[in-house]
């Protein structure tokens, strides 16, 4: 089990988790993508998923939360 900010994870969810930080950071053109850009990502999906969360549209948006929306693609209309 992983755990985040006192929260444990089985392993069905750490894959639903790492599937959705493949998915928002697939949302950044390449050229944008930094680490520190991929920690704030990863930062906001764990700190949603350790409350509970578990809808991926819901973690996407937790993830995004933060980002610019301008370094985020074109298209992305869920984050409306």
């Amino acid at each position: 089990m992983a755990k985040a900010a006192g929260a444990s994870f089985d392993r069905e969810t750490v894959t639903l988790l790492n599937r959705v930080l493949v998915e928002v950071e697939a949302m950044i053109p390449i050229e944008a993508r930094s680490l520190e850009i991929r920690v704030n990502l990863a930062s906001g999906i764990l700190t949603a998923a350790a409350a509970g969360e578990r809808d991926p549209g819901q973690l996407r948006s937790a993830g995004l939360r933060g980002i610019d929306r301008r370094l985020v693609a074109f298209g992305a209309s869920w984050l409306d």
